[in-house]
């Protein structure tokens, strides 16, 4: 059995041009989700925090979504939604297909150098996320400083394969 290679997410190559994003072989995109309003079980979300999925931040529960693969599957699979289960609740994504917008918002990470060796566990410090996926976006006054519309949500933190 090969032992698994964690690599942390914030060591990662930022992709930050169309470019770059289409000449790349491999990519994993990072969101990090509020699951405050979601009909999440107090017992799901106490699985959630112990197996390191999920964590809390300023009274919320956040989860870390992580999907990897090559660009073209990544907006292929995103224009159809992918489905993933937070807690006991299936959700979509979908990709708006704003992909200048994506890269602004520092979601997009290079993994072809380390894709087959990683096993897919990449991971990531709280703080490092704190800082780059919520607090240039938490509520002032009821409303959003930003708002990240590249993905919509019409209804583990193992890395989904797009």
């Amino acid at each position: 059995m090969q032992k698994q290679t964690h690599i942390r997410i914030e060591s990662l190559q930022l992709i930050k041009d169309s470019k770059t994003f289409f000449s790349t072989d491999k990519v994993l995109s990072v969101e990090v989700f509020d699951t405050t309003g979601m009909p999440i079980s107090n017992l799901e979300k106490i699985k959630l925090r112990n197996n390191g999925k999920a964590f809390d931040y300023a009274g919320r529960l956040y989860m870390i979504i992580l999907f990897k693969g090559s660009p073209e599957n990544f907006f292929l699979n995103g224009k159809n939604g992918i489905p993933w289960k937070i807690g006991n609740v299936d959700v979509l994504f979908f990709f708006d297909g704003k992909l200048s917008e994506m890269l602004a918002q520092k979601k997009i990470y290079d993994i072809s150098y380390c894709y087959k060796k990683s096993g897919g566990d990449f991971r990531a410090e709280f703080n490092f996320l704190i800082e780059r996926y919520i607090d240039p976006y938490v509520p002032v006054d009821g409303t959003y400083k930003k708002q990240s519309s590249r993905f919509s949500f019409p209804g583990n933190i193992s890395v989904q394969e797009v």
